[in-house]
């Protein structure tokens, strides 16, 4: 029997030629397409829903919901938290006065049309205000002889005696208004107590009046969802005591029915839905949450016959959180491509709409929603919790995208460049592909995530949910880099490539372009760019990246020492470390002994030949055999920031200056970063986060350049360090940017530090100390202490990983080891010449 790890290179090479040759965007040679005119194309308008309650000193936190689309109006529905003002009792304020309910509504272009207050709109409306003549008895009791001037109304409001009104989040769009219920507490009319009823009322987006519909009855439960089939409606409506536990369905006939979930599916405790298709007929399709286990379900809205759907869904990715029902389009997923229209019958997905047609951030895309998709446009969404490292606020935002089509591609003549990654694309780098296409007269960049591991994910091969997840990765990886690697010498390949890492297998003149002399070096940090160059010459230039090693008190290191030898390594372990690695804290054996070959490629990796067979790697081979085993548990919460003189010594593989403030902020001029130990006793690494190459046999070869300067612009520099947490390669946008998070996450501590103690903010992952900004100075002396980079070439990394093992083990020596490993190093190298 063949296994997948004897078939030969030479027919998976073969496999992914013709693979590369089916799905390459680009003609043979090379030759670049030009944007057609009847290419469609899609203007793009964003809002931050909320916008004006983010980072407000005010709001303690605010959440959104979408409701619908009235008329082209995209409306939502905002709940927000405030703060007990400073000084001030808690109990001295009710539910009412801590908490804003508002509907804000936005235009066709993106802008803010009105942001309407719940409580105001209720007053305005009149439509709950109280009848002094109703209440004449109790106003009669509560007027003096102080009160002979005030009307019954403002004795009546003075006592507590006024409606109040609660929006029921029972939200729909109907007949272009905003539909939804209102839960009003009235004093009784004999002020005994209190009653209370729920009100159907609309509010008219356009003219701003709100009706009264009448009288609604309690259904027990809040409304969860709203879905319009067709001729069906669907309310999805949940229990008092959580999960969903009702479907009301209008047929088309007008007549309502309900269907109680647990009579139609007994002995099924559905948590939540996250899904819903029409598959029709009046049949309905879901996905949900059972007891924590994903399942779908058939439903016929006729008759509430519900059967079970799994063995039907094997075609659908498996990620559908982003698939639903949408009215007009039918049933539909997004992904990073763009929408697909989902076929239940056939059981595939067609393409809807690209996002090559638009000149969208292709980062935000990773979480997006389609909300509605109307005549000439397509609205979106994409909700993410900001989770701020510098200030420790946490807001639940959300961004609206409207897509707008428009009359004629602006991009029409411009010749396509073709970029792709081998990660994912970054925020920074795509906004530089959006201002590239926006400003270039001559060319539009488009993006192609064949190679990414992303594709794989959304054609449901993997998921971060297998059990065998890191495997399946490492195997995609290499044979992507590999697929790329191929499509690049054959001229097919794209004209940029974007890397989240730095895969050595690229670093050839087969490949990439020299960019040596092509970008020039205007205040970036050259020790970083001379790290990543292979046998003098650069392939990826590092555009972004952060510092990896140990960081240990500057105590622990002598003058000057910025790396150890395996021998001063054993020390550390045996002495400050108290025989316990912090490397092995990370990294079981293998792991360990690749962390370290990965900033030593220059041992194997000479004039472009790979060769295991020499004292560097024997050394470490031998020291991870004798010191490095099993993982080991760390003795305190490695996440949680401790005080100068207690943190011990930690392994970081990703210190940026966000991190080295959070982390260590009170004594970062007592620390130092070190690089793993080594035979040479090598310095920390520099983990390039961020790199870009331009293809060897690009035809475009100026213009591909002129973007790669665009990337080390400031103002886009800056972005790899505010969006990205990553370090920028400009110094200049480095120290920019490093001054402002230490004034970000000073001011931070300064505004909680009156309420808590160091300790308190330290374990709730607030900024706990006041950190001076001679911090970015010692950052950047790690920076220029780093002299090489982690590099990685995954077939000969799944290689090492696969016959290493046997010497560590003692099951074959380590010649024996080399052997075999310098033999299949050797035939991936012939197969890709």
């Amino acid at each position: 029997m063949i296994t997948a790890k004897k078939i030969s290179a030479a027919v998976l090479a073969a496999m992914l030629f013709v693979a590369s040759a089916a799905l390459c965007g680009c003609e043979a040679g090379g030759r670049n397409k030009k944007v057609s005119k009847d290419e469609k194309w899609y203007s793009v308008n964003r809002a931050t829903v909320g916008s004006q309650f983010i980072d407000r000193p005010d709001v303690s936190y605010f959440n959104t919901r979408y409701v619908g689309n009235a008329d082209g109006i995209s409306v939502f529905y905002l709940q927000i938290e405030k703060r007990v003002p400073e000084g001030e009792n808690p109990n001295d304020y009710s539910i009412s006065q801590l908490q804003q309910n508002r509907f804000e509504l936005y235009g066709e272009d993106g802008a803010l049309v009105e942001s309407v207050d719940f409580r105001d709109l209720i007053d305005r409306s009149g439509l709950f205000k109280l009848d002094p003549k109703d209440y004449a008895e109790v106003v009669k009791k509560l007027r003096t002889g102080d009160d002979k001037d005030k009307t019954d109304e403002q004795i009546m409001k003075e006592h507590g005696y006024y409606a109040e009104c609660f929006p029921d989040q029972n939200f729909m769009i109907k007949d272009n208004c905003l539909n939804f219920s209102v839960r009003v507490l009235l004093p009784s009319k004999d002020g005994s107590g209190w009653e209370d009823k729920i009100e159907n009322v609309a509010y008219d987006v356009k003219n701003g009046v709100l009706k009264d519909l009448g009288e609604a009855r309690d259904i027990g439960g809040s409304v969860l969802a709203v879905y319009d089939l067709e001729d069906y409606r669907l309310t999805l409506v949940s229990s008092s005591a959580g999960g969903v536990d009702l479907f009301k369905v209008t047929l088309p006939d007008g007549k309502n029915v309900e269907y109680k979930l647990s009579s139609v599916m007994p002995d099924t405790d559905i948590q939540y839905i996250s899904t819903v298709f029409y598959s029709g007929d009046g049949r309905i399709i879901f996905h949900g949450d059972v007891l924590g286990e994903q399942r779908f379900f058939e439903m016929d809205l006729n008759t509430g016959k519900c059967l079970d759907y799994m063995d039907k869904v094997s075609w659908l990715r498996k990620d559908i959180s982003q698939a639903g029902y949408i009215s007009g389009a039918g049933n539909v997923v997004i992904d990073q491509n763009g929408i697909w229209k989902l076929d239940f019958e056939n059981k595939r997905r067609t393409e809807y709409f690209s996002f090559s047609s638009c000149n969208i951030n292709r980062n935000d895309t990773y979480n997006m929603s389609v909300l509605d998709i109307r005549d000439d446009h397509i609205y979106l969404s994409s909700k993410s919790v900001l989770n701020d490292d510098l200030s420790g606020s946490v807001n639940d935002v959300t961004y609206l995208y409207t897509l707008s089509l428009e009359k004629e591609n602006p991009n029409a003549g411009k010749t396509v460049l073709r970029a792709t990654s081998l990660g994912y694309f970054s925020y920074a780098f795509c906004e530089a592909v959006c201002r590239f296409n926006e400003t270039n007269g001559n060319y539009y960049i488009k993006l192609d995530d064949d190679y990414t591991i992303t594709s794989k994910m959304n054609s449901g091969e993997i998921s971060f949910w297998d059990e065998d997840y890191s495997k399946k990765r490492s195997k995609f990886i290499a044979e992507l880099s590999y697929k790329l690697a191929l499509d690049l010498a054959n001229g097919d390949g794209p004209d940029i490539v974007f890397g989240e890492y730095d895969y050595s297998n690229l670093n050839s003149s087969r490949y990439l372009l020299d960019l040596n002399d092509e970008i020039g070096s205007n205040d970036v940090f050259d020790n970083v760019v001379n790290a990543c160059k292979t046998d003098g010459k650069l392939y990826q230039y590092p555009v972004a990246f952060s510092v990896s090693g140990l960081v240990v008190p500057a105590s622990s290191a002598g003058d000057g020492q910025y790396g150890f030898t395996y021998d001063r390594y054993k020390e550390l372990v045996k002495g400050p470390c108290n025989g316990k690695d912090p490397v092995s804290v990370f990294h079981d054996q293998m792991g360990y002994f690749n962390a370290c070959m990965n900033v030593m490629p220059d041992t194997y990796l000479k004039d472009g030949k790979i060769d295991f067979d020499n004292k560097d790697f024997r050394e470490l081979a031998g020291y991870i055999k004798d010191n490095a085993g099993r993982m080991i548990e760390p003795e305190e919460d490695i996440y949680t920031p401790v005080e100068k003189g207690s943190r011990g010594i930690v392994y970081d593989d990703n210190i940026t200056i966000s991190r080295l403030i959070r982390f260590y902020g009170d004594s970062t001029k007592d620390i130092r970063v070190m690089g793993l130990p080594s035979g040479d006793g090598r310095g920390p690494a520099v983990y390039v986060s961020v790199s870009v190459g331009i293809s060897a046999n690009t035809k475009e070869k100026t213009a591909c350049v002129e973007f790669v300067r665009s990337l080390l612009s400031e103002d886009i520099q800056e972005m790899f360090a505010e969006f990205d947490d990553a370090t920028p390669v400009n110094a200049g946008a480095f120290r920019k940017t490093g001054i402002k998070a230490v004034e970000k996450y000073n001011a931070k501590y300064l505004q909680n530090s009156k309420k808590y103690s160091g300790q308190q903010l330290r374990l709730s992952g607030l900024p706990w100390c006041e950190v001076d900004k001679s911090a970015v100075d010692e950052y950047e002396k790690a920076i220029r202490s780093c002299s090489c980079a982690i590099s990685v070439d995954p077939s000969v990394s799944m290689i090492v990983k696969e016959e290493l093992p046997a010497y560590l083990t003692g099951q074959k020596s380590l010649d024996d080891v080399i052997g075999i490993i310098n033999d299949r190093v050797k035939t991936v190298a012939s197969e890709r010449t």
